[in-house]
């Protein structure tokens, strides 16, 4: 609860970056702890985090929306190339929707875990919003990221 400043300065942040139509990438940081969010006309699409325990396989996992034996079979005949994503809809392992789906709530969850961090540093760099990893397809705004 004594962090809340911090909390209100980065939604305050978030707010002013939709308000302004701003693309680029929002570098939030909190001790060793690191997030870039690609923020692309002022829309979160995806947030990278150095230290992350919510692999999209988990989500889906979770969700009933991946099949293990078939995730198995396909790893054993071949590595996963280009966004994981786009994998296991390829090999057949989930559905876009499913994908979709989960890397909204994976999203979600990142984005709710940065507002718990304590003594938080943040700064924005205008431009390529690429943070590494692939975007949620469909522009949620940060308000509708439930």
């Amino acid at each position: 609860m004594n962090d809340l400043p911090g909390a209100v300065s980065l939604a305050r942040a978030l707010v002013t970056l939709a308000r302004g139509r701003s693309t680029g990438v929002l570098q939030v940081g909190s001790g060793f702890d690191v997030c870039r969010i690609a923020v692309v006309d002022g829309v979160v699409r995806a947030a990278a985090c150095k230290r992350d325990q919510l692999a999209l396989g988990d989500v889906l996992l979770r969700a009933g929306d991946l099949d293990r034996r078939s995730h198995l079979l396909a790893l054993a005949q071949s590595s996963p190339a280009g966004p994981i994503g786009e994998w296991l809809v390829r090999e057949g392992i989930a559905t876009r929707p499913a994908v979709e789906h989960a890397l909204r709530r994976q999203l979600l969850a990142r984005m709710l875990e940065l507002f718990g961090w304590h003594g938080l540093d943040y700064s924005f760099v205008h431009g390529h919003a690429d943070v590494g990893i692939a975007w949620v397809r469909s522009e949620e705004h940060t308000s509708e990221l439930q």
